[in-house]
């Protein structure tokens, strides 16, 4: 795909969606899928639009019920953003939308809609393991336009069901592939001047609370003092803080 139609396509839907999301008949039609009604889930399926239909897929993969899942793949449901977070969590599940075509740069291929380059190994690195990480790079997962370490580090709402210091183990991985501690996110442009970024991995722990994170940052080598693009430090952001915030102890 040319890069120019890539980059416009960047800020499109990325979520399958529906015409009545609040429908009475969400609920059941989705614990069909849930429960792994194999029988069931396929009878309902044509009768559903594609929405409804990646709606279901999305419940098969979260509750793990693969085979089911490949079924409705084989019966053209499309993947969006949430089939590919919910699939990172297992080498299975990576391994059978690739088998069904994904592109693990953009998820074009028979998804319903275009992910932007990168976002994949993002994802991969903020809630899943190395070794998810190394599948998605073995299957050509440009890294070039990712920000993994940050996303390791500290982001999105993901986390907020992972203990402190889960992301450890990925920061270490990421770090051994050359990734630099006091890189800054400048891989990815949210908006012209600079705005959706937030600077070092070190500030993105801040962010995020991720206090054992900032610990393993400082222990090797981040700087608390490099700025942002908007001329911000960790440091910086620290002392808007509480003094007796978890977190606190990186201003020192």
């Amino acid at each position: 795909m040319p890069q120019e139609l890539l980059k416009a396509a960047q800020h499109h839907l990325r979520y399958a969606q529906v015409q009545n999301r609040t429908g009475p008949f969400i609920t059941p039609y989705l614990d069909v899928f849930g429960s792994n009604d194999a029988a069931s889930a396929l009878q309902l399926a044509p009768s559903r639009d594609a929405g409804l239909l990646t709606f279901g897929l999305n419940r098969t993969v979260k509750e793990g019920h693969l085979d089911l899942a490949r079924q409705l793949l084989e019966a053209d449901a499309k993947w969006d953003a949430m089939t590919v977070q919910r699939a990172c969590m297992s080498l299975e599940a990576v391994e059978m939308l690739v088998e069904f075509g994904f592109d693990v740069n953009t998820g074009l291929i028979r998804g319903a809609v275009l992910l932007p380059s990168g976002w994949i190994l993002n994802v991969a690195a903020a809630s899943c393991t190395p070794e998810t990480f190394a599948l998605l790079l073995s299957y050509g997962a440009d890294i070039s336009n990712a920000i993994p370490l940050h996303y390791a580090a500290g982001h999105g709402k993901s986390l907020d069901n992972l203990a402190s210091s889960s992301r450890i183990p990925m920061l270490e991985y990421l770090v051994g592939l050359g990734i630099d501690t006091n890189s800054l996110d400048d891989a990815i442009t949210i908006a012209a001047d600079g705005r959706g970024r937030d600077g070092t991995l070190l500030q993105y722990a801040i962010v995020w609370g991720r206090a054992e994170e900032a610990k393993w940052l400082l222990d090797h080598g981040a700087d608390p003092d490099k700025m942002s693009t908007f001329g911000i430090s960790a440091r910086s952001r620290v002392k808007r803080l509480r003094p007796d915030d978890e977190i606190s102890f990186t201003a020192n």
